[in-house]
């Protein structure tokens, strides 16, 4: 692999770093001051900058939202002798021991992380991410080896055969560098190494100092995922890269600076207004000579004789069009980022109905983001079962333990689908999408209600679910055989009075148990339907709080 290709690469997607390096300026309030108006503009005198928080609480939002996300794995197959369960615990177990490792601070330069919010982050503060997934065998034991790549330092390339390579920039400190590449010689200085980690179809290169080392690898591909978020730019304009896979503050990185110099003005006129400059009024033919000290005229106990006294220098005041300005700014803040409700800081009454439109507005911001992470952990998935593949033909294993489960390999060789599907799930607007469902009832197909309105998952399971649970209040005699069939399985754990409570239950029907479990139950009335609750209102909240 030529160097040159991949510093090129790298200054081209300088503007796309400029870009990430500007989002985190505005998180971390770097280099924020108040300029004035001149064509070169320079820092206001005596003015104060005021730092927000907006936008590191906008961020820590969004990504505790993701992070509480459910996360269910479906593996699917057409092939009815594989067992599909087998394989989720399978992969959510090298799932377990990748998180394993980070938390060690393997594979992630010595940082305690864990997958998903690592993850979720780069989604929400890059608009991207790229993993390295180097799984191997060594030892008889199966090294979940996958490395979190900050996507800010790391350049792809591409060709007609599809991901060509990837490199990843680091700093390093000297000994750390001599120690895991001890071939390398390193300059005779104690600053910072600079090393690109290149993996190619057939390579990984280590470049340091202008020096490579080579290491083979047997993968037959490049063994790192990169995923972008779709938000952005997909022009094939000359300078749409640096408008691609945006960050969560694509609507607000413009506005913001806006919001925090109006809150400086305000607190430096304040501060003016705090220790105010003061005017002297003297005869027409006395303007010579020094005025008095600031401080001994503003001096509380101080007494001053003057002709004309002292009066404040008019500085302005901010005037409805400010007030205006700073309401347009909030309400395009709202817009483009997290509003009150999800910051828990709204108080107005909701409906129902407006609820939900509030969650779908909110889903607008995560999907994208779970999205990504849905497909980079589908291709991670599917690329470590690969590898695994692989290195288990090259050992000749057939069975790996993962944490403390023994799993028997053959069951990676059948056909398979993985999908990773995602929900965020707050109560408040569940409980809005519960009213509405009430109010439904009767009106359209319970599994409609439960797809378009609950949006549950799997709406086929829980119309199966409600069915076993109708087969109790239909069928009584089910209903007492679960009762005592539970009591027996507790009985069976040595529960004694479980044992006794179903000797109970079986005499009082005037049968054994033996009868009760083989199904010879008395027949009985049925109990009816089970009425629902009273639906919330979903028109009137009523005042005081949220609806529902």
């Amino acid at each position: 692999m030529d160097i040159g290709t991949i510093t090129d690469k790298e200054a081209y997607c300088k503007p796309l770093w400029s870009r990430m390096d500007s989002d985190t300026d505005l998180l971390n309030v770097a280099n924020r001051i108040l300029y004035d108006t001149a064509s070169d503009p320079k820092k206001v005198p005596n003015s104060i900058f005021v730092p927000l928080n907006d936008l590191i609480v906008f961020a820590t939002t969004v990504e505790s939202y993701l992070s509480d996300a459910q996360e269910q794995l479906s593996v699917t197959s057409e092939d009815k002798n594989l067992d599909t369960a087998e394989v989720e615990s399978f992969i959510k177990a090298v799932w377990k021991a990748v998180d394993a490792r980070w938390r060690k601070g393997i594979g992630t330069g010595g940082k305690q992380l864990t997958f998903n919010p690592f993850l979720d982050q780069q989604t929400t503060r890059r608009g991207r991410t790229s993993i390295a997934c180097i799984f191997r065998i060594e030892n008889d034991e199966l090294i979940c080896d996958m490395r979190s790549w900050d996507s800010r330092y790391s350049v792809q390339g591409f060709d007609s055969k599809g991901h060509a390579y990837s490199s990843y920039l680091t700093t390093r400190i000297p000994d750390l560098v001599a120690q895991e590449y001890p071939k390398i010689k390193l300059p005779s200085t104690n600053e910072l190494v600079e090393v690109r980690d290149v993996w190619t179809r057939t390579d990984n290169e280590v470049w340091i100092a202008g020096q490579k080392e080579v290491y083979p690898h047997s993968y037959g591909e490049v063994p790192v995922v990169h995923e972008i978020v779709p938000i952005g730019a997909m022009t094939m304009d000359n300078n749409s890269l640096k408008y691609e896979g945006e960050s969560i503050f694509l609507m607000l990185r413009d506005i913001f600076p806006k919001l925090e110099d109006y809150a400086s003005i305000i607190a430096s006129l304040n501060m003016k207004e705090l220790d105010h400059a003061l005017q002297e009024k003297v005869e027409k033919d006395d303007l010579t000579g020094n005025p008095p000290l600031h401080d001994q005229v503003t001096d509380p106990r101080s007494v001053t004789k003057t002709t004309g006294g002292f009066s404040p220098v008019p500085i302005g005041e901010l005037k409805t069009q400010a007030e205006s300005l700073h309401q347009m700014l909030e309400t395009r803040m709202q817009r483009g980022g997290i509003s009150n409700f999800d910051m828990g800081t709204f108080s107005q009454a909701m409906s129902a109905v407006a609820l939900i439109r509030v969650g779908q507005g909110r889903d607008k911001v995560y999907s994208p983001r779970l999205s990504t992470r849905g497909l980079a952990k589908q291709d991670l998935t599917e690329m470590f079962i690969r590898q695994i593949l692989a290195e288990v033909k090259r050992t000749g294993k057939r069975t790996l333990t993962i944490g403390r489960q023994t799993y028997d390999v053959s069951i990676l060789q059948g056909q398979f689908d993985i999908e990773y599907k995602y929900s965020i799930k707050d109560a408040t607007i569940d409980a809005a999408r519960q009213s509405i469902a009430s109010a439904q009832r009767g009106t359209l197909p319970a599994r409609a209600i439960l797809t378009g309105t609950l949006q549950r998952e799997d709406p086929d399971g829980d119309l199966r679910q409600m069915y076993i649970e109708q087969a109790e209040r239909d069928f009584p005699t089910i209903r007492k055989y679960r009762i005592i069939k539970a009591l027996a399985e507790e009985a069976e754990k040595g529960d004694d009075d479980a044992d006794i409570e179903a000797q109970m239950a079986a005499a009082e029907l005037g049968i054994t148990l033996d009868q009760v479990l083989a199904g010879n139950i008395p027949q009985s009335e049925p109990m009816g339907e089970v009425k629902p609750s009273q639906p919330v209102n979903i028109f009137d909240a009523g005042a005081g709080g949220v609806n529902a």
